[in-house]
């Protein structure tokens, strides 16, 4: 347990921090020095993630008066007025500055079904959406979120970005690149390259992931950490779904995202069937025709779509 004075200073570090990896001319040493800072105490991690919230909501962070005497510990240069402009009260006292309409300012990225698209970013970032997706972005404060479906984000922008996805926040503080999925089921975030860092509610706190990492977090609040198959989470960005083994069912749910017709499984047993194979957007009468040759189903055809019956 940290002390007062203690839990002060690291609060007052984390608000300078803040405040840095936000600045146009915050450079690559800057952020090398930052990580190190972060990884020195598991309190720095904890007292960063706290304040980055607040920054990501629109109510700033408090400032150390006089910033020059934290600026001797990092060191680090005097702050700018672009860097101390959204203020608010955190425990010491502070100027409470409201942000300009401007940061609240909205751009919807969006596909239909069936449809996978690639939007640039200020900076050199590039969105890519899956089908059926949406994401906001609000670029004054540097946040993306999304609203459902799946987004490749490969970020090469030279400031922090953060981006929310149903209970799970990850932040991107050097070049790095994530896949970022949210659906009834569960909310996901896959390290593709470099290292994000995520938190979950439900664990309390922050998480690095590094290349081939995926943490989850399940409808009934289960967290799960894995490496999932890159080739086959991915696949999507080609234009098609890889399946290895995998249940009709849930290989079903898949192919369903792509298209408005929908396909149904009729009784349990079929559902249960494992299955392999690739399959190709926006063709699924090849992929109906392939099934009613690997598998004992038949495929009646109604007004909304496919019926999978055993036969």
């Amino acid at each position: 347990m940290k002390d007062g004075s203690e839990a002060g200073r690291i609060r007052d570090d984390a608000a300078l921090w803040i405040a840095r990896l936000h600045a146009d001319d915050c450079t690559d040493d800057d952020r090398a020095r930052f990580l190190h800072w972060l990884h020195a105490d598991a309190a720095h991690a904890q007292t960063f993630e706290c304040l980055t919230d607040l920054w990501d909501m629109g109510a700033g962070v408090t400032l150390p008066v006089p910033p020059v005497v934290v600026a001797r510990r990092l060191p680090m240069p005097a702050l700018s007025r672009r860097q101390a402009m959204a203020v608010a009260v955190c425990g010491v006292a502070g100027l409470v500055v409201p942000l300009a309409p401007a940061a609240n300012a909205r751009r919807i990225l969006r596909t239909q079904v069936g449809e996978t698209r690639g939007f640039a970013i200020d900076g050199g970032a590039v969105c890519r959406l899956d089908t059926d997706s949406r994401v906001t972005l609000i670029p004054a404060r540097r946040l993306g979120l999304l609203d459902g479906g799946q987004v490749f984000v490969d970020w090469r922008a030279a400031y922090p970005f953060a981006f929310r996805a149903g209970p799970l926040v990850l932040r991107f503080f050097s070049r790095a690149e994530a896949d970022v999925r949210e659906d009834a089921a569960s909310t996901g975030v896959t390290a593709v390259s470099g290292r994000v860092m995520v938190q979950a509610p439900q664990t309390g706190r922050a998480t690095w992931l590094g290349q081939g990492e995926r943490l989850r977090v399940f409808a009934g609040g289960r967290v799960e950490h894995d490496r999932p198959d890159l080739d086959e989470l991915l696949a999507w960005r080609r234009g098609n779904l890889v399946f290895r083994n995998g249940r009709l069912a849930d290989i079903v749910a898949e192919v369903n995202r792509y298209t408005t017709r929908k396909i149904v499984v009729s009784t349990p047993r079929l559902a249960g069937m494992r299955l392999s194979g690739i399959y190709n957007f926006g063709k699924e009468q090849d992929f109906l025709e392939i099934l009613s040759h690997l598998l004992p189903l038949g495929v009646v055809a109604d007004p909304s779509g496919y019926r999978l019956v055993p036969v």
